[in-house]
């Protein structure tokens, strides 16, 4: 739970960090693919020390059984990185983090109800869909939607479309890097070809979108906006450790909960690249109903006299039933 309430905090810093590189880092040209792929090649250099670190040798490092799905991982963090970068500006930062958290939030549901890439099947529980839906108005709550921009209409629509699936990728992208350490050994070991494939797709994307656009010019920028990757490296490892254990709901439930929080914070100091707001009592309602909703969503659900979950899959209650037919069948059998 600690895991991914710092893994929300990281993911605010690194938001700001990107944005701040991406605006003085970085002049002319694909200036927010340029940042993207600066955040992924030094996430990549992060998690390559680390997995050296764990553990310097290559016993059990081997993607021959790896499921071909399993190297998406990086495309989902690429889709995250670059709708962060611009959509928020298109969109504002508001709306864009009000349809992001939405579809992370939709996509956590369907993976522990479906069960999906192994996960155990989680159907969710009236207290823990209130809490959600909680969470959700303290998102609303909490965000300033005062915007002005260029985009309106259908285009605008489909620009929220895209932010919504943009949400979806994130827990995705942790299942899919857990599927890649059952190949490899280790969370940093699938972190590095997270970070690689990332790597690789971000360098196309700025090979084919550059042409017809001017040269981009290298500027200098403060030496803590080249950060975010490091951030990154912790956000996406944490998601290999903590999402199979928690379950995505609970997981992004905390990780949301600890980004508005923070959040909230940087806009009331207006630290790093965030503009100050004045604290009003909607804000501080929204934060504390974010917060009462983790808590009300990690009450336990109530267990039948055998120990199960009452919102355990059919078949799974069924599957002590039929063990305990075949044990009688078995002593009948001896007799």
């Amino acid at each position: 739970c600690l895991m991914a309430f710092v893994a929300g905090s990281s993911s605010v810093l690194q938001t700001a960090v990107n944005s701040e590189l991406s605006k003085k880092g970085f002049e002319k040209g694909v200036v927010g693919l340029l940042a993207a792929l600066v955040n992924f090649t030094v996430g990549l250099c992060a998690v390559i020390i680390l997995s050296f670190i764990h553990r310097p040798d290559f016993d059990g490092f081997s993607t021959d059984s790896a499921p071909w799905y399993a190297f998406l991982g990086g495309c989902c963090g690429v889709v995250y990185i670059a709708c962060g970068i611009f959509l928020s500006q298109i969109l504002g930062l508001a709306l864009f983090y009000v349809l992001l958290l939405s579809g992370t939030l939709t996509a956590s549901l369907a993976l522990d109800y479906f069960g999906v890439l192994g996960l155990p099947t989680r159907r969710p529980t009236p207290i823990k869909s209130a809490a959600l839906v909680l969470l959700m108005a303290g998102v609303v709550m909490v965000q300033d939607f005062s915007y002005d921009g260029e985009y309106s209409g259908g285009v605008r629509a489909a620009l929220c479309f895209v932010a919504f699936g943009a949400g979806v990728f994130l827990p995705v992208q942790s299942l899919l890097n857990k599927t890649m350490q059952h190949s490899v050994g280790t969370p940093f070991r699938a972190a590095i070809l997270s970070f690689g494939g990332g790597v690789v797709t971000l360098v196309l994307l700025c090979v084919f979108t550059a042409i017809g656009y001017e040269s981009t010019v290298w500027k200098s920028a403060p030496w803590w906006s080249y950060t975010g990757g490091i951030l990154g490296s912790y956000f996406v490892v944490s998601g290999i450790i903590a999402v199979p254990v928690l379950g995505p709901s609970w997981y992004y439930c905390i990780m949301v909960s600890s980004q508005l929080v923070t959040a909230f914070f940087f806009d009331t100091f207006g630290a790093l690249s965030y503009d100050k707001k004045s604290v009003t009592a909607l804000r501080v309602v929204g934060m504390l109903l974010s917060t009462g909703s983790v808590i009300a969503y990690s009450i336990p659900v109530n267990k039948s006299n055998d120990g199960k979950d009452e919102n355990m899959d059919h078949d799974d209650k069924r599957q002590p039933l039929l063990e305990m037919k075949c044990c009688e069948s078995q002593e009948e059998l001896s007799a």
